[in-house]
């Protein structure tokens, strides 16, 4: 005789992930075989249909008539898969994007540490409305612009739910945001909890890997329900508490091994087999983009080699790199001047392609010198004529013709030039071509002639006469001395950079990377419901989370590099007396070329009392309210009122350096032999004086601050050094790793903290009832009504506020909305319940109608002006709809459709944003490279000329360049300038980023269409399947610096005015109007950005879920009892997943087919279940995809990786009832220790597990 347990699962077995229109636990279709009378009654009643509230549905129906597409998990799929965070219970349901999670650091953003951000279809976050029993939750978001993908929405911290009480979570895609508002533009997941628990059970579970012996976890949760008062009252009770641990980069092979990209040295170094020397446009080497040469490949065992962790050793620099120059301080360690430290670009160690004329000539002066003392003009197929001027070119280019014996070509001027270096090129080796042909020559010959900045010497040795400078690498070791070190194992067929070896001795920064942080949650959570009379009843659900998560390497701007352009970031300056360097080191740095001033290149983990990143997470709910029934005029009714508060407040904090401390700190004297501080031995003052007035290494921000009246305002604020500081001033030894002393370290080390509190106050009312019979049923209704209001405080430390370290400054943000919603929900059945005709078993109409208006503001504030600000928000009346059918044309076959319209109200950081300032690089359109690109090429070309007029005219008729100062007077000079006398330095800049009050809600227009069916003649078989199409426009988002110069200078009528551009007519905003430029024309601080409304992103895609189950032994004709099987599936089939930066789909660009966004994605699962013994196996899968680039699959000119191997990830259940209260599971996880993807790296996120095989075993007692 079989149990309660096996029938039900022999019913039930098609739940989990399958569409919210097939059944789920006693819904689901008996077999077709004979039953036994006393078994038929019991299938009967397990099979009575129980009306209840279906995601996505006001109105009461049966469960499996739901007209939205998407996927349910059951909480039989939650307690056999021992999931301990509602989170994780979605990672495998393909419909599902990555989002934010405990994988990784969320994108280093400090805020989203660790959260657990849904995202369907992988439209964004913010795009995801996550409900817990049909109502909004309380975000978590922080209201800054510093969050995890810069989605700076209402999003929901899943990790706060209770999975103890969760009875199944419904996921919808579209169609969903007409029965709950705004904010689910691309679906809604809803929590539903068990709301009247009977009984007592207690579950116990931990795990860790297989192979490590890491990544353990630890939970425990209990659950307590009753009934009181005659059964009127029900009362449950629950609580979690769960510990995970993080795991580290260094923890992984994969990880460890530093896999990665690499800039190729032999791109642009094919020769071109049809070169004709002399001849017009014959070039010698083929174009690096058409040689059939990647310009990326990866490698592995990739080593960081221009910093170190106690410091590396550099000559001081001038032009990013191109020379070496001497530079004076008055001091004997300060942060370098980004002009004499900063080497950016990429540098090859052994050049592939053409470069220096003569090895060890670094600047054009140099070339020119070493050319005129050589008849040859070079040794190594250079990439330009020797020479700094024209004329010099011209004689080098006469001289080449001379000396190779071939005929000046007839052309101009240029052309020839052109035509003699590439004479020069066919007839001189590249490095690689020497080196190939000298494999003994060393790798330091090459560095040290080919790569200014390293320490370098007279080469008399191997190869002397062609590479006349050897490098010789110098780092500080643990013990402060100085040592030679290997700056990697390149070889004639291998690769390396100024920055990046293979091998070698440099720095493995696999130990600065996190693959999972650690988290402890406590979760209470108490829910009670009171059936006043028989018609009225009182429920309260009530809930406390306490998140701790911990990164313990945070390190962020914990460096000063030889290769950063940022005032704070760059080199340390430091004279060869500095007191902390020993004899040995200074005789060390003699023997290498180095008697004056040196830069020191290093990581500054060590000089920081603690790494850790911590998060604080507390959240409280309470939910109460009253619902009941009642009847009119011979119709029935329900009602429901209620009050949800929300209240999330989270604390973060992460270790700084102290950029005024620093900076006193590095400048030391020996006084009387004991090491100070500079400035406390010649006083605050002189010391000042002595720079200018201003320390070295720290810069203008913009800051808020409240001012005299009480009133915020913002302020441009330097941070300087003050007479305390200069008392309080510790010596910092930064020569070696970990030689700081104590107090050193205490006076430099800060903690960075930040606080955001987000409050909710929400209430709603729902009625629902009929209106009239219809032939087919009654016409049924849901009018539903709701007043949300939010507010956000987000605070921080004073140090944090005034930017005082290596983050930018952190904006206070006070402000709060309030949406008032209202909706009508209609279910009009045509046919049906016995009304029928052929073809028209059922037919039934869904349409629903909601309207969202939204309003709010934010305190007066003050802006940079001066001027007083009073923002504000009346946003207008949005419109939200859904017309849904189904059809039954007969029976088995269900077919289904709706067409929809969503919207995303703006969220209060993208509405009152109080100025948040931010350090960032861009792309400027009006560079050589670019300025005949775009969409506009002309617009561009054009509006770049009136811009360089425009501030040549403001800046006295003339704008600056590297040979000094030129005369700007009309657009022929402007645009002489623009194509041969500016080129952009690529250095970092600040800005500022605020609230925008003009902005309108996202809209998102979708429709599916689908079936569900049920095939007589396949017992047990339920097949769903719909497609679906969402486009969402007025997309919300930041202006980055880029496309906002992007935007100006391609809008045609941008410079209409060309003193005063303005671009607000094409995209809503004015983005001219923010950009900042120099007297050089370069970008520069001070960018003021918005968010904005413009672009948009479109989905097509097909979703489909199969469920079959069957009695084994009724399958084989058996006797005894063989347990019964399942088999489902989800399958998501990616048609089109396109961007536009237009909104107007016009200008596309492709992203399906990629590694986030996969053709097809799949989870299978097969389940067994046999009296007391349960098991299943899941199998994930998604296929193979390609790179892209601008939308287009990038090719092997690009790298030599075009894509990602698809993979297979496994998981298996087995679980045993022990006794009848007591159960034990066993869950493995990634069976097959699947951790990478291909040859290119690790992910962390949900796109692929990197922890590894690992076990994970409860104990479960019932009481």
């Amino acid at each position: 005789m079989r149990t309660a347990r096996q029938l039900l699962f022999g019913t039930t077995i098609l739940a989990g992930a399958l569409a919210l229109a097939a059944p789920s636990f006693a819904q689901t279709v008996a077999p077709a075989q004979a039953t036994a009378p006393a078994q038929q009654e019991a299938d009967d009643e397990a099979a009575e249909l129980e009306e209840v509230i279906v995601t996505g549905s006001r109105i009461a129906r049966p469960q499996y008539d739901g007209v939205i597409p998407g996927v349910q998990v059951t909480d039989q799929d939650i307690e056999e898969r021992l999931f301990t965070n509602a989170g994780d219970i979605l990672n495998d349901v393909p419909l599902v994007g990555g989002g934010a999670n405990l994988n990784g650091t969320n994108g280093g953003q400090t805020a989203s540490l660790g959260v657990t951000y849904i995202d369907l279809l992988n439209l964004g976050t913010a795009r995801t409305l996550t409900l817990v029993n049909g109502r909004r939750f309380v975000s978590n978001n922080s209201a800054t612009i510093f969050v995890n993908a810069n989605e700076t929405g209402s999003q929901v911290d899943a990790s706060t739910i209770p999975v103890a009480l969760i009875d199944r979570v419904d996921i919808l895609t579209v169609g969903g945001a007409a029965a709950y508002g705004a904010d689910a533009v691309s679906g809604v997941v809803n929590y539903i909890l068990n709301d009247d628990y009977e009984g007592a059970e207690v579950t116990i579970l931990g795990g860790q890997t297989f192979e490590y012996q890491d990544a353990g976890r630890f939970s425990i949760n209990a659950t307590a329900g009753s009934n009181f008062l005659d059964d009127r009252l029900n009362v449950a009770v629950s609580g979690e508490y769960s510990d995970i641990d993080g795991v580290q980069g260094t923890a992984r092979d994969f990880r460890a091994d530093s896999q990665g990209g690499l800039s190729n040295f032999a791109n642009g170094g094919v020769r071109n087999p049809a070169f004709v020397p002399g001849r017009i446009g014959s070039t010698a080497f083929l174009p690096g983009n058409a040689d059939g040469i990647s310009g990326t490949i990866f490698d592995r065992s990739l080593r960081q080699v221009n910093q170190w962790y106690g410091g590396v050793v550099f000559n001081t620099v001038a032009g990013s790199g191109a020379s070496e120059a001497t530079i004076t301080q008055p001091g004997f360690g300060r942060i370098a001047p980004a002009a004499s430290s900063n080497i950016t670009g990429t540098f090859q160690q052994i050049p592939g392609a053409p470069n220096l004329c003569n090895a060890g000539a670094f600047s054009g002066a140099q070339a020119q010198a070493a050319a005129a003392a050589n008849s040859r003009v070079c040794n190594f197929a250079p990439a330009s004529l020797p020479g700094t001027t024209t004329a010099q070119q011209d004689a080098n280019a006469d001289r080449v013709f001379a000396f190779y014996g071939v005929a000046a070509p007839t052309g101009t001027a240029a052309e020839r030039r052109a035509a003699a270096l590439a004479i020069l090129q066919q007839r001189n080796p590249t490095a690689r071509e020497y080196y190939a042909a000298n494999p003994n020559t060393p790798l330091n010959a090459f560095l040290g002639s080919f790569l200014a900045g390293l320490p370098d010497i007279a080469n008399t040795g191997v190869g002397a006469g062609m590479l006349t400078r050897l490098a010789v690498p110098l780092r500080f070791n643990r013990d402060g001395n100085l040592e030679t070190f290997e700056y990697g194992d390149t070889t004639p067929t291998t690769g390396g950079t100024f920055a990046t070896s293979v091998g070698g001795d440099g720095a493995n920064r696999a130990d600065a990377a996190i693959l999972r942080v650690e988290q402890q949650r406590y979760v209470a959570n108490a829910i009670a419901n009171y059936q006043i009379t028989d018609d009225i009843r009182f429920f309260t659900e009530n809930l406390y989370s306490d998140i701790k998560v911990t990164n313990p390497v945070g390190n962020g701007g914990l460096f000063n590099g030889v290769s950063s352009a940022s005032t704070e970031n760059a080199a340390i300056l430091v004279n060869i007396n500095h007191p902390f360097l020993s004899a040995q080191n200074r005789s060390a740095l003699q023997a290498a070329g180095i008697t004056g001033n040196f830069t020191v290149s290093r990581y500054n983990e060590d000089i920081v009392n603690d790494l850790s990143q911590i998060s604080t997470n507390e959240t409280i709910r309470s939910v109460n309210g009253f619902n009941g029934r009642f009847s009119m005029l011979d119709r029935d009714f329900t009602w429901e009122l209620s009050h949800t508060y929300g209240k999330a407040e989270t604390n973060v904090e992460f270790t700084g350096i102290n950029d005024v401390a620093f900076a006193l700190a590095i400048d030391a004297v020996d006084v009387g032999g004991t090491v100070r501080c500079r400035a406390q031995r010649d006083g605050l003052s002189a010391y000042l004086a002595s720079y200018g007035g201003q320390i070295p290494g720290t810069q203008a921000n913009v800051i808020s601050r409240v001012g005299t009246d009480g009133v915020r305002e913002q302020v441009v604020f330097q941070t300087n050094a003050t007479q305390a500081l200069v008392d309080a001033c510790q010596p910092l030894n930064i020569f070696g790793e970990g030689r700081a002393s104590q107090a050193a370290k205490d006076y430099v080390s800060v903690r960075n903290l930040f606080t955001n509190v987000s409050t909710q106050n929400f209430t709603q009312a729902i009625l629902t009832g009929e209106v009239f019979d219809l032939p087919a049923g009654p016409l049924q209704f849901a009018v539903s009504g709701e007043l949300r209001k939010e507010e956000l405080a987000y605070t921080v430390d004073e140090i944090t506020r005034i930017g005082a370290t290596r983050s930018a400054p952190s904006a206070t943000t006070f402000a709060e909305v309030e949406t008032k919603e209202g909706g009508l929900e209609l279910r009009i059945p045509v046919f049906g319940n016995g009304f029928e005709m052929p073809f028209f078993k059922s037919l039934e109409l869904n349409p629903s109608i909601r309207y969202s208006q939204m309003d709010g503001s934010a305190p007066d504030f003050r802006d940079t002006t001066g001027a007083l600000r009073s923002p504000s928000y009346d946003g207008d009346v949005a419109e939200i709809y859904t017309l849904a059918a189904t059809w039954e044309p007969m029976d088995g076959l269900l077919l289904r459709g709706n067409i929809s319209k969503s919207v995303r109200q703006p969220s209060i950081v993208e509405l009152f944003l109080g100025g948040q300032p931010f350090f960032t690089t861009a792309t400027d359109p009006c560079s050589t490279a670019n300025i005949g690109a775009g969409p506009a090429p002309a617009a561009r070309r054009s509006n770049c000329i009136s811009d360089v007029l425009r501030r040549a005219t403001a800046n006295g008729g003339q704008l600056n360049t590297a040979t000094g100062p030129v005369s700007i007077t009309d657009r022929a000079t402007a645009e002489a300038f623009l194509n041969t006398q500016f080129t952009p330095s690529g250095a970092s800049f600040t800005g500022l980023i605020s609230g925008t009050q003009a902005l309108v809600p996202e809209e998102g227009d979708s429709f599916t269409y689908g079936f569900v069916a049920t095939p007589s003649f396949i017992p047990g078989l339920i097949f769903a399947a719909d497609y679906l199409e969402i486009t969402v426009t007025n997309a919300l988002g930041p202006l980055l610096a880029t496309p906002a110069a992007q935007y100006c200078y391609d809008d045609p009528n941008a410079f209409a005015t060309p003193t005063a551009p303005d671009n607000s007519g094409t995209i809503g905003v004015n983005s001219c109007a923010g950009i900042r430029r120099d007297a050089s024309f370069n970008f520069n601080d001070g960018f003021e950005l918005p968010f904005f409304n413009l672009g948009g992103t479109r989905v097509k895609a097909i979703n489909s879920n199969f469920s079959y189950s069957v009695d084994i032994a009724d399958v084989m004709g058996a006797d005894q009892d063989l347990g019964t099987f399942g088999l489902r599936g989800n399958v998501y089939y990616l048609l089109e997943y396109s961007t536009s930066g237009s909104g107007e789909f016009d200008d596309t660009v492709s992203a399906e087919d990629t590694l986030a966004n996969p053709v097809w994605s799949t989870q299978l699962t097969a389940l067994w279940n046999k009296g007391p013994f349960n098991a299943r196996w899941t199998t994930e899968i998604q296929d193979e995809t390609v790179i892209k680039s601008a939308g287009t699959p990038i090719n092997f000119e690009t790298q030599n990786i075009l894509g990602y191997e698809g993979y297979m990830q496994h998981s298996l259940s087995v679980g045993y009832d022990i006794t009848e209260s007591t159960r034990a599971q066993l869950v493995i996880d990634n069976v097959t220790n699947e951790k990478a993807l291909g040859q290119n790296g690790y992910y962390t996120n949900n796109i692929i597990d990197n922890i590894g095989r690992r076990w994970t075993a409860s104990l479960q007692m019932r009481f």
